[in-house]
Parts: structure tokens; C-alpha cells; sequence
């Protein structure tokens, strides 16, 4: 997309900040970005080049403005929410948009891109679905490093660029939409999620065996359980119920 800069300032302003600033066009969201390296910016052109990954945030164009390269331009989830604030969304619904934001995941790593940044703030939920926003991180599967919010931490072992990543800490959000609680700021330690926290506030729930075998598996560096998985223990309100209340009583101790 190329715009003046007089049509860019007379955009709706809803974000901003020294590294970015975000303004609203119709149902495009100009993202302007001070911070988008060359890097990012041909993985950027890698995706415009394969099948757009259905109701995500996924870069669409790029953002000139008066010429000059800015940024990027996605599509604006008007009345999306956060997974981080969505806990009165019926449980039918919150599975949806869990399944809808896994495929879009998955897609993206069929793509042999990892996005490094999955927490509760980038996967919204709306009345059609769920949606992954805020592509920013994305790197190829071998990138050595990432600029990542949290990594994951399970026996003194630090986990940061892979799929297993991506996929555990999705898990972690999916099950704070569930449960209805904030579970990353419940796990994290000096910056990093620690698995064995997670693991033990879990004890005695539905999916603790699944989050036993997540852990082993992060270890051997074999694939987790993928959501489907969950799936059955995360679609029973009353099991739902049953181990909220597991998990708020020892997170409230």
C-alpha cells in the first residue's frame, strides 16, 4: 500500500508508541514500525507469496508512505479481544477460536516459520472465530535467537526457537481462555515460563498426563501433544469447572 504521509496522519491513531504506531484504514490496520529489519522484511515477501493463512493478522502489503518503506499492512479485527481478556466468551466458543488459532499456527509452520511471540495478547477471539495477530517475530525454524517475550524453562534447560515452542506456549494460552485465568504471569520466573510450575499446578487436573508427556517431550526433543489432544478434557464444562478450581487454589495460595 503506498499513501501520503498528509493521508497517513489523517488516519484513525489507536497505537503509538517510539517503535511502532498503528493506524486504522477501512479494515486494514497500517502498522508503522520502526523496528522491521531486512530480515524480517524478506520473510515478509516469502509469505505474501503463499496462501494467505485464513483470519490471521498475517502481513498483507507493505507500507510506503510518501515512498519510503514503513511497515507492513494487516487486516483490523474491529471486535476482537485478547485471549488474555475473553474469559466470559461461552466454552463453544472459546473452542472454536482455539482450533481456529491452531490451524493458523500450524499453517505457518508448514510455512517452516516459527513466530516466536505467541502469548495471550496476540490470539484474539470474536464472534467468528479466533485470530493470530502480530507476525512481527517470525523467523525460519533454524534462526539461532528471537526477540521473544518469555521462553520456557524445564529442568534447567532453556527452550527458544522451534515448533515445540510455538505449540507449548499456545497451549498455555489456549488453557488461560479456558480457565479463565492468566496463567504466563502465574508461571513466569526471572523471564522465562517455567514447565515444572505449569506442571505442578496442574497436578490432579484433567490434562495433567498430557502436560507430563509436553514436558518429556520438550526434553527429547519429540513433537507435544497438539491440541486435539485436549481437546476432550478442555470441551466438558463441567470438567472445566472442576479443574479451575484446582488451579485457582494453588495459584491463590
Amino acid at each position: 500500500m503506498k499513501i501520503t504521509r498528509k493521508e497517513y496522519e489523517s488516519l484513525e491513531l489507536i497505537y503509538d508508541k517510539y517503535y511502532s504506531q498503528l493506524r486504522i484504514k477501512g479494515d486494514s490496520l497500517l502498522k508503522k514500525n520502526r523496528y522491521t529489519n531486512k530480515e524480517t522484511r524478506l520473510i515478509f515477501h516469502y509469505l505474501f507469496g503463499k496462501p494467505y493463512i485464513k483470519n490471521s493478522g498475517e502481513p498483507l502489503d507493505d507500507l510506503f508512505i510518501d515512498d519510503e518503506y514503513k511497515g507492513v499492512v494487516v487486516h483490523y479485527f474491529k471486535d476482537a479481544i485478547p485471549f488474555a481478556e475473553a474469559f466470559d466468551f461461552p466454552l463453544d466458543e472459546k473452542i472454536k477460536a482455539i482450533i481456529d488459532v491452531d490451524n493458523q499456527l500450524s499453517t505457518l509452520h508448514q510455512y517452516d516459520l516459527c513466530f516466536n511471540d505467541v502469548h495471550t495478547s496476540n490470539l484474539l477471539i470474536d464472534s467468528n472465530g479466533g485470530h493470530l495477530i502480530d507476525f512481527d517475530s517470525i523467523s525460519s525454524v533454524d534462526k539461532m535467537f528471537s526477540l521473544t517475550k518469555f521462553y520456557l524453562n524445564y529442568e534447567d534447560k532453556e527452550f527458544d526457537v522451534s515448533f515445540n515452542v510455538d505449540n507449548y506456549k499456545a497451549l498455555i494460552s489456549y488453557f488461560s481462555l479456558i480457565y479463565g485465568i492468566p496463567l504466563e504471569n502465574a508461571f513466569v520466573n526471572e523471564g522465562n515460563i517455567e514447565l515444572a510450575i505449569l506442571k505442578e499446578f496442574f497436578r490432579n487436573t484433567s490434562v495433567y498426563h498430557l502436560l507430563k508427556v509436553a514436558n518429556r517431550n520438550m526434553l527429547l526433543d519429540c513433537p507435544i501433544p497438539s491440541v486435539g489432544d485436549f481437546l476432550p478434557f478442555i470441551s466438558d464444562l463441567e470438567r472445566v469447572n472442576y479443574d479451575t478450581n484446582i488451579i485457582k487454589s494453588k495459584i491463590l495460595r
